[in-house]
């Protein structure tokens, strides 16, 4: 590099304020020559103004040579500003750019790593170095691979001291053989975090027992979510959920968003109400997401049961799995009806955002007095996200619209599976068949309210 190019460059190199790389800039290696001149020219930084950085790719963390050249010259590109620092795809050289950044980064708040490679029991170390030296850290996201030999309650215990940690996420998988020798803990001391406010950790269900029970302080957790991996080889689900709520309870955490997810778990088996139970202990949930789980066939009853004790829901989510050679329309997709639906809305009169899938074509005979749709009226309910519901034919159509009308007037969405999602639904044009319906049914909905305006503007003295 010349100086005349250096000159070229520092006219550009005040504005910039985020990097970031891209899947086709890793397999770009920048020559360490060309960083040691660029020093030469630019003083302590080469971007004084960059206030986040992410290189790497999350996806692809295995194509990271740039990020290894930049592990030679870190001060280089860590400034005084930088608030936000993402790295894709570090080896065991991480610390010495931690350390950098500690020196360099007064501002530092939140710090992404994911690693790659052989790292093992180095993970103490960089934690340390986390711990440490970057004491104003509010959000911190590890991804860890697979084979390190350090238990996450001792990496939890080294990151306690961190008094303005509020967000922490914790990515991990131990090896099937080793899954029941893991100690549950290691750490010796109780885990407190008493400023976290979100934690989100995603690993297999006994590594998530074993860090529930290891933490003793979350006074200010507002949300939790899980990730369960490998449930088709660790059947600890139950056991996990019960370590969940007994940690959320006896650390009085004012949990109000829990959300548990299953992704590739093994949709063939059930997962029963029962399991969930020990959740009901939590009555000031506002917001329940459970996704991607087995099927727990739960029915009219059972989603009461979960409405009468979170009467303060706003947000519910509930998608199940089905087998992909099980047609639309089998009595495995769903039991909740529309008469579930009036009790989960009279029950819940703040929801407001709905993900549930209903077989509207077993809701009959819901005029009788003892329904509770003849007892909900106009809730607060705007979005439904309807999944695979199961609706066949035009009654089915008029049934829902006029329930609606009644029950959740103010609804201005209905979203169905999109095709991309419904590779585990079996029939793509089942799935576009139910979307059409569904437009039916908001055009229907739409009339109602529509013909109400109209007889409420002419009628004054009818009651809205």
């Amino acid at each position: 590099m010349r100086k005349s190019d250096w000159l070229v460059l520092q006219k550009y190199v005040p504005r910039v304020h985020v990097l970031r790389t891209d899947t086709s800039t890793m397999h770009i290696i920048v020559d360490v020559g060309v960083l040691s001149a660029v020093s030469c020219y630019c003083g302590p930084t080469l971007l004084p103004n960059i206030q986040r950085m992410y290189v790497g790719d999350e996806d692809y963390p295995y194509l990271a040579p740039l990020l290894h050249d930049i592990v030679f010259f870190p001060r280089l590109f860590l400034g005084t500003r930088l608030t936000v620092l993402s790295l894709y795809g570090l080896e065991s050289k991480a610390s010495p750019i931690l350390t950098v950044a500690a020196d360099a980064c007064p501002l530092l708040k939140d710090i992404h790593l994911t690693f790659h490679g052989d790292i093992k029991d180095e993970i103490i170390e960089i934690t340390e170095v986390i711990a440490c030296r970057l004491k104003k850290l509010e959000s911190i996201h590890l991804d860890l691979p697979d084979d390190f030999t350090v238990s996450v309650p001792q990496i939890l215990s080294v990151l306690s001291p961190l008094s303005a940690l509020s967000k922490l996420s914790l990515k991990w998988r131990v090896p099937s053989q080793n899954l029941r020798s893991t100690s549950p803990s290691t750490c010796g001391t109780a885990i407190r975090l008493p400023a976290l406010r979100y934690l989100l950790i995603q690993t297999q269900p006994l590594q998530v027992m074993h860090v529930m029970n290891a933490l003793q302080d979350l006074t200010s957790l507002n949300c939790l979510s899980v990730i369960f991996n490998d449930v088709h080889a660790d059947t600890a689900v139950p056991e996990a959920i019960a370590a969940i709520a007994e940690t959320l309870v006896d650390t009085s955490a004012p949990v109000h968003d829990i959300e548990l997810l299953f992704p590739d778990s093994d949709n063939t088996s059930l997962l029963p109400f029962d399991v969930f139970r020990p959740l009901l202990r939590l009555h000031n949930l506002t917001c329940f997401s459970v996704g991607e789980c087995p099927h727990p066939a739960w029915d009219d009853s059972i989603l009461e049961q979960l409405a009468r004790s979170f009467p303060n829901f706003t947000h519910l989510n509930l998608l199940w799995l089905r087998s992909p050679y099980v047609d639309m329309g089998d009595v495995t997709d769903t039991n909740i009806t529309l008469r579930g639906l009036a009790s989960l809305l009279l029950h819940c009169p703040k929801l407001q955002m709905l993900g549930l899938a209903v077989d509207v074509t077993s809701s009959e005979d819901l005029d009788d007095e003892d329904s509770d749709v003849s007892r909900v009226c106009h809730t607060q309910l705007t979005y439904w996200q309807v999944y695979n519901s199961v609706i066949e034919d035009d009654d089915d159509v008029d049934l829902a619209a006029q329930t609606l009308a009644r029950i959740a007037p103010n609804i201005a969405s209905f979203v169905p599976l999109a095709i991309d999602q419904a590779w585990h639904l079996g029939d793509h044009a089942a799935v576009k068949d139910s979307a059409r319906q569904w437009d039916r049914i908001a055009e229907q909905l739409a009339w109602c309210n529509a013909a109400r305006e109209h007889y409420l503007a002419y009628a004054p003295n009818a009651s809205r």
